[in-house]
């Protein structure tokens, strides 16, 4: 299926953190740290970032998270090969655009932000979008014909618009049988490649 969407030169939407980035396990770590909380517990019970929230052993989550997070995802790792993948779809023609939920709540200025973090990483893109809370409208606005994430919720939506949708393996959605999946950057590479 994705080979023959591919064949086609599309408008490609791919979240960020835990799509292209290694977001998970850096803000687990410092969260349970920061809180004194069982860092292991959260990842033993594979829990999502919606654990913290409302959580009475989270007090002032909102205030940590827009106070933490810049600094915590300023030097995140990239998922591996996701550079190579992402200027392979540019050099062949595809469009790519960043498509986070990142927003006011949680960065000073997500737009900036993130936008500086992929000049600082050298990735390609056509466009970002910041502050998207339902990507399956916004995606459906903006003509997407692919789209890539780690959120089941984000991907339903999206689905749910008639969007081709890759669900990014993380541990948090390994139990999801409802979406093809991409587990690493390398089977992208090896798509496009055939094509």
């Amino acid at each position: 299926m994705l080979q023959e969407i591919l064949k086609d030169k599309i408008t490609i939407g791919i979240d960020i953190d835990d799509t292209i980035t290694n977001s998970y396990n850096k803000i687990i770590d410092y969260t349970c740290n920061y809180y004194n909380y069982d860092k292991d517990y959260v990842l033993n019970n594979k829990l999502t970032y919606d654990f913290f929230v409302n959580n009475e052993s989270f007090p002032n989550y909102e205030e940590f998270v827009f106070n933490n997070y810049e600094k915590i995802l300023y030097d995140v790792e990239l998922k591996e090969n996701v550079k190579e993948a992402l200027d392979l779809l540019h050099d062949m023609g595809y469009k790519i655009i960043f498509i986070t939920a990142r927003n006011d709540k949680e960065y000073k200025d997500p737009y900036k932000y993130t936008i500086d973090y992929l000049k600082r990483n050298n990735i390609y893109y056509d466009e970002v979008h910041t502050n998207i809370l339902d990507k399956g409208i916004f995606c459906r606005e903006h003509n997407i014909s692919l789209f890539i994430d780690d959120s089941i919720n984000n991907c339903k939506k999206v689905n749910n618009e008639g969007i081709y949708t890759l669900l990014f393996t993380n541990i948090y959605n390994e139990h999801c049988n409802s979406f093809d999946r991409l587990n690493n950057y390398d089977e992208l590479i090896d798509i496009i490649k055939t094509l």
